[in-house]
């Protein structure tokens, strides 16, 4: 008797576990919007550096002492 109390708790465990390794169409899709948004970070993160970059141009070609943006 003891021991179906402790085969059904391993069997639930087990299956579990089991259940958890397999993907389903919720963790591809949170993948992929995780994957979306580190683009859009890198993206931004560009552009961010483009715009710095012609700021500071522009202000090396008025003459400004700091060009710092």
């Amino acid at each position: 008797m003891a021991k179906n109390f402790l085969i059904l708790p391993i069997l639930l465990i087990a299956a579990l576990l089991s259940a958890c390794e397999q993907e389903g169409s919720a963790e591809r899709a949170g993948a992929k919007l995780d994957d979306a948004a580190e683009a859009l970070r890198e993206k931004s993160t560009e552009l961010g550096n483009k715009v710095e970059d012609a700021c500071e141009q522009l202000k090396a070609k008025a003459g400004a002492e700091d060009t710092d943006c």
